[in-house]
């Protein structure tokens, strides 16, 4: 997991987070350090992990380079960005 409950700052992130997926937004700003974080909605939409620890990746452990065969691709389980507690 990229982001525990147990973060001082989990909740108001996560709250920041549902509202950008709620309102189209691709990213939120932290409310604790600033930063620019996707959403898992957005990242979805890439369609693979590029390996550099993002807070919201649906892919985590799933397809790894924009190059995978669509047949790998569509047989692999879609993530599901809602669920960021496993996600994240």
């Amino acid at each position: 997991m990229r982001f525990p409950p147990e973060h001082p700052h989990h909740d108001q992130a996560m709250a920041a987070h549902a509202a950008a997926v709620a309102a189209g937004q691709p990213g939120y700003l932290d409310p604790a350090t600033g930063l620019f974080a996707m959403t898992g909605a957005h990242l979805l939409t890439r369609g693979w992990c590029c390996d550099r620890g993002c807070r919201h990746c649906p892919w985590v452990g799933g397809p790894k380079d924009a190059d995978a065969s669509t047949d790998d691709a569509a047989s692999a389980p879609a993530p599901d960005p809602a669920n960021d507690e496993e996600t994240t």
